[in-house]
């Protein structure tokens, strides 16, 4: 087919269904009848419209990346020579006019091209075929608090102008290289955090990767969907880490569900849902149109902990369409089988506020989830979600039937997958992080499992924060997976702990033993232990100091060019005495140093450099020591090690080394000195 318009670079007109239609209609050829009825079509009009959407620019030579080697895969090989080149549409909430627009080419003022940015609402490809012509389509996300959808940096270019939004692409399946479930998974690539955008594959890629190894790949186009275990494949192949969850009857409650599906939309994960469809046939009776695969990529929590809304991409319909949650029991005849169902939970309903509602009155049944996460994250969520749930049965059953219900002592809890450098990131600007040093000091792998405890109905306020539990996500279900607890409240921090720790019980009586080992660990990693050895050295004379400076003579230094003293299992104490005795009263122009080193050993020496004394490693406080008539002095004096000590700190350190001098040189009469 020849373009038409080839002598065109570009084509400006209104934002209308016609004006859309026309434009289609021009480029390609396509029945502007048709373009008008496509569901797709219909759906993109009216998301933009709530988008204030006023103009359209359209570019007649596109290269779609995606579109070209699809086009290699399958394409070029028919009988009808198919174009290889697409056209893209460009929306904008202000009016464009083909004389002014030409102009900004001529002229690019820089006031005009941030007018034209500020009012750019997203773009759609229009592939060169009869029938499947949406392709790659950016749209603004919807400017709504109160839901939280999955979105990224979709760049573009117009002729020079840079253009951006905030959205995921979706694009509606060929037929061809692609099943519905291939363009899902297409949508997911381009939504997971750990994915650049330039490495997603094509969809023709995808269902290659996914027949990979089977009978089906010497055959693979038209593409006639996937299999579950073609999906899992597809994830595998690209290096994603699949987590899999069975949903709908008799498995999770419907709180449940809603914290496993928040759980990875909140932490930016998109969702590949796999479900059933059902419709109103001619008599007004729901049956069973066929199973089908869409991308979750945002929700709504109902103020039960339910969900109220789901957001999807559907290659069907569009971009973030809305399904709202029913919960009722509802029956439905399976045509295949001629058996009528009946299902209780799972339900989402398509909900489109437009003339033509009932082109999209369908239902949707989740029947499974599976999410690709980064390649490490071993310890999927079903771990996670069942020990922060036993916690709190633990500690529910533990409080005095008075307290039960007591907004103050009511806790639920949130999940979140986590990147460690954004979550140290928030941490350190959090202004009730009571143990802030500890946690942004501790290593933490690349993403980490994240249980936040708050208080009941506040979920999601900063202010109701309790404690956050950090989980390794790359451990193995035997390991030691309790990384870190930041505490924000200590009293019901202390109080949750105290609970669980005193009611814990052997079992956590889960049918999969990996799961309760895991579970069992992490309640044993919660109980408070005794003071561990390099702990209380810390509190008794301060964490490790590496050297403030070393200087260059001293890393020379052997052993034998200073008198050095330590008291081990070879000195018994009188030797070590005697020894100092000769180091003070030697009359060395050195006078003698100490130094506390990482194992809370005294060090003695003569003053060549404290480093000399450490060989030059971190150690927790030094001074000197000073001769007196009636005994000695030890002083804190050392710009190595203990110029960062001040005040009550300071003192509390020096009293512990004293209590330490006055057990090994018993009957000397030692003070201390600043």
């Amino acid at each position: 087919m020849v373009n038409k318009l080839e002598y065109r670079t570009f084509l400006i007109s209104e934002f209308s269904i016609p004006s859309l239609a026309a434009l289609i209609k021009e480029v390609f050829g396509a029945k502007a009848p048709d373009i008008k009825e496509k569901r797709q079509v219909i759906y993109i009009f009216n998301y933009l419209k709530g988008l204030n959407a006023r103009s359209i620019i359209c570019e007649t030579e596109y290269i779609d990346r995606d579109f070209l080697i699809d086009h290699q895969y399958y394409l070029t090989r028919a009988f009808h020579k198919y174009p290889n080149r697409c056209a893209r549409l460009h929306f904008f909430s202000d009016d464009i006019d083909t004389l002014e627009f030409k102009e900004l080419i001529k002229n690019p003022l820089e006031s005009s091209i941030k007018d034209l940015q500020g009012s750019y609402l997203g773009y759609c490809v229009i592939k060169p075929l009869p029938v499947t012509f949406i392709g790659k389509t950016c749209l603004k996300v919807y400017p709504d608090h109160e839901r939280e959808f999955i979105s990224k940096p979709q760049k573009s270019n117009l002729f020079g102008i840079p253009l951006q939004v905030s959205s995921i692409p979706f694009q509606e399946q060929d037929k061809t290289v692609s099943a519905c479930a291939t363009t899902a998974l297409w949508s997911v690539f381009h939504a997971t955090p750990c994915f650049e955008r330039t490495s997603v594959p094509p969809p023709s890629q995808i269902t290659l990767s996914a027949l990979n190894g089977e009978l089906e790949a010497t055959n693979s186009f038209p593409s006639k969907g996937l299999s579950d275990k073609q999906l899992i494949k597809a994830l595998d192949s690209f290096n994603l880490k699949h987590h899999d969850y069975k949903l709908g009857e008799n498995s999770l409650s419907a709180q449940e569900e809603a914290k496993v599906i928040n759980t990875y939309l909140s932490s930016g994960f998109p969702i590949l849902a796999t479900t059933k469809v059902i419709s109103k046939n001619n008599d007004g009776d729901l049956e069973l149109k066929g199973n089908h695969a869409v991308t979750l990529v945002g929700m709504t929590l109902h103020k039960n902990g339910t969900i109220d809304n789901l957001y999807m991409h559907d290659d069907r319909v569009g971009a973030y369409v809305k399904t709202i949650r029913l919960d009722e029991n509802l029956t439905y005849l399976d045509l295949e089988s001629g058996v009528k169902n009946t299902h209780s939970s799972s339900f989402y309903k398509m909900h489109i506020d437009d003339h033509e509602k009932d082109k999209f009155d369908e239902i949707y049944i989740l029947d499974a989830i599976k999410v690709g996460t980064y390649h490490k994250v071993r310890v999927p969520l079903n771990y996670i979600f069942f020990t922060a749930k036993y916690l709190i049965e633990i500690y529910e059953k533990a409080l005095p039937e008075e307290l039960r219900g007591s907004p103050d002592f009511d806790f639920d809890f949130e999940i979140r997958l986590e990147e460690s450098n954004s979550l140290k990131s928030d941490y350190l600007t959090s202004s009730s992080l009571v143990n802030k040093e500890g946690i942004l000091f501790t290593s933490l792998p690349k993403y980490v499992w994240l249980v936040k405890y708050k208080f009941k109905n506040t979920v999601g306020e900063e202010s109701a924060e309790i404690l956050d539990l950090i989980f390794d996500s790359t451990d193995i279900p035997l390991g030691n997976p309790l990384l870190a607890i930041a505490i924000f409240n200590q009293e019901p921090s202390t109080y949750f702990i105290t609970q669980i720790s005193s009611n814990a019980i052997a079992s956590s009586r889960n049918s999969d033993h990996l799961i309760e080992s895991f579970t069992l660990a992490t309640t044993r990693n919660l109980i408070p232990k005794e003071k561990e050895y390099f702990s209380e050295l810390n509190s008794l004379f301060g964490k490790l100091n590496a050297p403030a400076y070393v200087k260059a003579q001293e890393l020379d230094m052997h052993e034998d060019s200073f008198v050095e003293i330590t008291l081990s299992a070879e000195n018994s104490l009188d030797e070590f005495y005697d020894k100092f005795m000769l180091l003070v009263e030697g009359g060395s122009d050195k006078h003698p140093i100490w130094v506390i080193s990482k194992n809370g050993t005294l060090i003695l020496g003569k003053d060549y450099g404290h480093t000399t004394l450490t060989k030059s490693s971190p150690a927790r406080i030094a001074g000197d020591i000073v001769k007196t008539e009636g005994g000695f002095t030890i002083t804190p004096k050392s710009g190595r090690y203990a110029q960062q000590y001040v005040g009550t700190e300071k003192t509390t350190y020096m009293k512990n080394v004293l209590i330490k001098f006055n057990s090994i040189f018993q009957g000397e009469h030692i003070e201390i000195a600043d």
